[in-house]
């Protein structure tokens, strides 16, 4: 594994332990098993090292998906959603410990903005739903049910998701 992943790791590992808050490059540099100047080294700041790993993340997660979406089958699509997103139970704490640093830094709020537009067109394209709103209740309800089984793990994401595809006429 290169420094830099080792890197990315160990902002990943800190932030599904103990959250986002309170990050310091050294905790980092410690988690990852490397000198604090190999971050700023590769890096840069901390933010932009928080930018690398929210790319990357949503990279493995895309991919995941339309790896498993290239079958041209709802049905797969659905349980690719399921798996790599609603079922991910580390996605989801990532998720929302990324979102509270959107709120303070502007960086990582702009760039969670991109991608959450870039996956209602991936959306678009694996559902072939056309209108917008669709698209966005769609995404809302992926992103709500992530948040909601944080709280409530009894929240069914499977049943949720059929009714969904049931009201949209996707099944």
């Amino acid at each position: 594994m290169n420094t830099k992943d080792k890197i990315l790791d160990g902002l990943l590992a800190l932030i599904l332990k103990k959250g986002a808050s309170g990050l310091s490059v050294r905790a980092i540099a410690e988690e990852a098993g490397v000198n604090h100047g190999l971050v700023h080294h590769y890096f840069g700041s901390k933010e932009k090292l928080i930018l690398a790993l929210i790319d990357r993340e949503s990279s493995k997660i895309r991919s995941k998906i339309i790896e498993v979406a290239k079958k041209d089958d709802l049905d797969t699509v659905r349980q690719a959603l399921l798996k790599n997103v609603l079922m991910n139970k580390e996605f989801g704490k990532f998720l929302l410990e990324i979102c509270q640093l959107g709120e303070s830094i502007p960086s990582v709020r702009e760039k969670l903005e991109t991608i959450l537009k870039a996956r209602r067109e991936m959306l678009h394209e694996l559902l072939g739903l056309e209108l917008p709103q669709d698209l966005m209740l769609v995404q809302s309800v992926i992103l709500g049910i992530v948040m909601l089984q944080k709280t409530d793990p009894s929240i069914s994401a499977s049943m949720v998701m059929d009714r969904l595809f049931q009201l949209l006429n996707l099944d």
